[in-house]
């Protein structure tokens, strides 16, 4: 029984193997199910881009409003000097 089974796989192994054979799998097969996975998933793909960006951002902005904040003088950021006397 194993050597029905590997001469059945050797077989389908060539045929699968030829150019014209691979060409109607991707054609009929693969390409229809990649088009429908990408049609799925592409507005999820959209929506992870576009927190991401809003993320960065608000990260960006964030840090713009620290550096501003400890660059005026008079900023509300404690100092040595006011935490020793508090």
């Amino acid at each position: 029984m194993s050597d029905l089974n590997t001469k059945f796989y050797d077989k389908m192994i060539v045929y699968i193997g030829k150019e014209e054979t691979r060409a109607k799998i991707q054609k009929i097969i693969l390409d229809p199910l990649l088009n429908h996975v990408m049609n799925r998933v592409f507005p999820y793909i959209i929506l992870t881009c576009v927190l991401f960006i809003l993320l960065l951002f608000s990260v960006l902005i964030t840090l713009g409003i620290f550096v501003f904040n400890i660059r005026t003088p008079g900023g509300n950021f404690p100092t040595g000097e006011m935490l020793k006397a508090g």
